[in-house]
């Protein structure tokens, strides 16, 4: 166990010698220091999908497409999950599966869940809703993005960047409303 804990140790010690004084984020998969450029991408910058499907689309600026991971994990018998991104960088993933919000970077979870349990937990105005019929039952997709007292205090300016950026379009979609969570509710 002593000599377990003495090579914990000096691992630590050996990654945090290659730290210096800098901060550098690198881009996830390129192997490059993420340059200024990255932080803040410029007003008319392409956008890219890094999700999409019959029903919504989910985009970030071109040069943030390698930041982003995106999964589908965490479904339970409430909530369908159509897509997680994280920031790529921060992003942890334990050896049994983790949720969302602890596996760190993480940025948006798009879900749906049936019109009845959607009207339960609606909350005018903080998060944005979309209905969508299905052959069996109404759904309503919903975001949750990190509450600001959520974000790590030390969040890197690139992460606090690509969260921002990111935006969903439910194309056709109508929005559930007050008036559909009163009727469902």
């Amino acid at each position: 166990m002593k000599r377990n804990w003495c090579l914990l140790c000096v691992m630590i010690l050996l990654l945090c010698a290659g730290c210096g004084g800098e901060q550098a984020e690198m881009s996830a998969g390129t192997g490059e220091t993420a340059s200024h450029e990255q932080i803040a991408p410029p007003e008319k910058e392409e956008r890219v999908a890094v999700y999409s499907d019959e029903e919504i689309t989910i985009t970030v600026p071109a040069s943030y497409e390698d930041l982003v991971l995106v999964d589908n994990i965490g479904s339970d018998n409430m909530f369908v999950v159509t897509a997680n991104l994280y920031y790529a960088p921060a992003y942890i993933a334990s050896e049994d599966g983790c949720t969302p919000p602890l596996c760190g970077g993480w940025m948006l979870t798009v879900e749906w869940a049936d019109s009845q349990y959607a009207a339960s937990v609606y909350q005018d105005g903080e998060t944005f809703y979309a209905t969508c019929w299905r052959p069996d039952q109404q759904s309503v997709y919903m975001e949750q993005r990190p509450a600001a007292a959520e974000l790590p205090a030390d969040a890197p300016e690139e992460f606090l960047a690509v969260m921002e950026s990111i935006e969903v379009d439910y194309g056709d979609l109508s929005p559930f409303t007050a008036e559909d969570a009163a009727a469902y509710g």
